[in-house]
């Protein structure tokens, strides 16, 4: 379970987040990187997986959908609505490269967009490794995007919202049409 879940999680950020990226590199919507891996490109994948699945993905998925969800007690719609809410305010001291505050009200509503979609994958799949797949997957796919002429900014901020608020509400309504 653990491993299916992982490998939903990332595939749904990476299907959110790649094409959506170079999409919007191509249509000059988005500031297009170049990628900078300061060595070997080998280097740079294991410095993606290390940070995206391990230092943020199982620390930051442990703490969000795991306890603070079951600390919370209530239904499990508030527990994700309030962890969800959590998590993107969080984000408030992140550095998410915003140049105004409307970008920056952006990347908080993205992050909590996609907190939605973790907790939803959570619940519907009773593992956490499901919302650690999704965060892991979401620097994966950032990484990957990157290397095929995708970029970041506002305008996939709003792609972010819209993409993980729809698949979380999806998720949430499988989970509860088979409870």
């Amino acid at each position: 379970r653990a491993v299916s879940g992982l490998l939903i999680g990332t595939s749904i950020s990476l299907v959110v987040i790649v094409p959506a990226s170079i999409l919007l590199g191509r249509l000059g919507l988005v500031e297009v990187l170049d990628l900078n891996v300061n060595g070997p490109f080998w280097v740079g994948v294991v410095r993606v997986l290390l940070a995206g699945f391990v230092m943020q993905g199982i620390t930051e998925e442990f703490l969000w959908r795991g306890w603070v969800t079951q600390s919370l007690g209530g239904s499990w719609k508030r527990q994700a609505v309030i962890a969800a809410v959590g998590f993107g305010l969080i984000h408030i001291i992140s550095n998410g490269g915003h140049d105004s505050l409307w970008q920056g009200a952006l990347y908080l509503t993205s992050s909590g967009a996609f907190g939605f979609a973790a907790a939803a994958l959570y619940f519907a799949t009773g593992s956490i490794w499901a919302a650690v797949g999704i965060h892991g997957g979401l620097h994966l796919a950032n990484f990957v995007a990157t290397l095929l002429g995708g970029g970041e900014g506002p305008a996939l901020d709003a792609v972010q919202i819209v993409l993980y608020l729809a698949i979380g509400g999806a998720v949430m309504q499988q989970f509860l049409k088979r409870r």
